[in-house]
């Protein structure tokens, strides 16, 4: 398999229309084709193979996106590393990881290349902006145009196992430290396949998506249905509630995906009702629980187009999720609701157990467990931590929840709170 297939069978079909926005940069399906293959092949010639990985440390902007669907044409592992992490985690990543390549923009030069030297190993540092390679070790950094200008424009579509990694996802989650869920191949399309059956959200020609959060996280999930779909991104290269409802008015702006921080900021922001928001047919919120009171806000502000999902890294993606519909009928008739995170969403399956892993009737409180194709099965290089999360082909997610009668989940607390 190769989920680089599914940008040249896009750019086949609507070679001319924008796939990727960002600032006042537009790339056509037929650009991002041409330069993620260019990106896939150079790296192919420098000898990365599968048990590769490639990196990125860089605030939002359209190369991202050239780097993922690079990094799936070639079959090699992509390590998005959160922006905002610091030059000791950094350093970890890259000693942890096969990380052979390391993208960077400016904004994060000197923690790259500090990074890399430190880590000690074989990571080529390849800097987004011209700028970034005017000092320090001219010998080893090299530019990322000039990368993409050693490789050729033929589509590259490197066979992969489904069950070879493809993302490094590190998170801390509950246990203070940095480690990686392993996103495979196959849990990648499964990804897409949810995505693509979800009525309310699937990506089409005519869908205009805003990503304003980190597209390296739970922002670009849905990057690779959209390119299927033909759908628009719109990469927002700063947040702020006045570019979001900015860009929304200004692009006609239909889709989109916030994190409560992100809804609370657009809420309160004084010119919000005053804006033309019309164009949006979906709400996306998740990340994080949202109280019925923001719901309600959200709804009165949007429309009957505000849904919530609940997923973890270990996922991939949304397990249980909330239409816009049920939060439309939870705001008249079934005030409950606004406090669930939603029934477990298309072939994912949800339990509630207690400590020996039996299922707990309805309204008992216990731990959430999943199970499904998007589902990881190991953290990297943790054998004891996987043995604990990963269980007889569960994700056991370490939230406490209980479950209604109709199968509406609700979330209480974890089991082990991390300060």
């Amino acid at each position: 398999m190769n989920l680089g297939i599914y940008l040249t069978r896009s750019a086949r079909h609507w070679p001319e229309h924008p796939a990727l926005v960002c600032g006042d940069r537009t790339w056509t399906y037929a650009r991002l084709e041409e330069r993620a293959n260019r990106l896939a092949s150079a790296l192919v010639r420098r000898g990365l193979g599968p048990d590769d990985a490639v990196a990125s440390l860089a605030w939002n902007r359209g190369e991202l996106v050239e780097v993922e669907f690079a990094l799936y044409k070639a079959g090699l592992i992509r390590v998005p590393v959160n922006a905002r992490l610091g030059r000791a985690e950094i350093e970890h990543i890259l000693r942890d990881a096969p990380v052979r390549v390391l993208v960077f923009d400016e904004a994060h030069r000197e923690d790259a290349l500090a990074a890399v030297a430190a880590a000690g190993t074989d990571c080529l540092p390849v800097a987004l902006d011209a700028s970034a390679s005017e000092d320090g070790p001219q010998a080893t950094t090299v530019s990322y145009d000039g990368l993409l200008a050693e490789g050729g424009t033929e589509p590259v579509a490197v066979e992969t196992d489904e069950d070879a990694p493809a993302v490094l996802n590190f998170t801390s989650g509950s246990t203070g430290s940095l480690k990686a869920a392993v996103q495979t191949f196959g849990n990648r399309l499964a990804n897409m396949r949810k995505t693509l059956m979800n009525d309310e959200s699937r990506p089409r020609p005519d869908t205009r998506y805003l990503a304003c959060g980190p597209i390296t996280h739970a922002t670009g999930m849905v990057l690779l249905a959209g390119v299927f779909g033909g759908s628009t991104t719109h990469v927002l290269p700063g947040w702020s509630a006045q570019a979001f409802l900015d860009t929304v008015e200004r692009e006609r702006i239909t889709a989109t995906f916030l994190v409560p921080a992100m809804l609370n900021a657009v809420l309160a922001h004084p010119g919000a009702a005053d804006r033309d928001l019309s164009s949006l047919t979906s709400v996306r919120v998740g990340g994080a629980p949202v109280s019925p009171r923001r719901l309600r806000d959200a709804v009165a502000l949007f429309g009957p187009v505000v849904a919530q999902g609940y997923g973890l890294a270990e996922t991939t993606s949304v397990v249980a999720g909330m239409s816009g519909a049920d939060i439309a009928r939870a705001v008249t008739d079934d005030p409950e609701l606004l406090q669930s995170c939603g029934r477990a969403a298309y072939d994912t399956e949800v339990r509630v157990v207690d400590e020996q892993g039996n299922t707990l009737p309805p309204r008992e409180v216990g731990e959430i467990i999943v199970r499904g194709p998007d589902c990881v099965r190991r953290y990297w290089r943790a054998p004891e931590l996987s043995a604990q999360t990963f269980r007889d082909g569960w994700v056991h997610t370490g939230d406490l929840a209980w479950m209604r009668e109709d199968g509406y989940l609700f979330l209480v607390d974890r089991k082990k709170d991390m300060i």
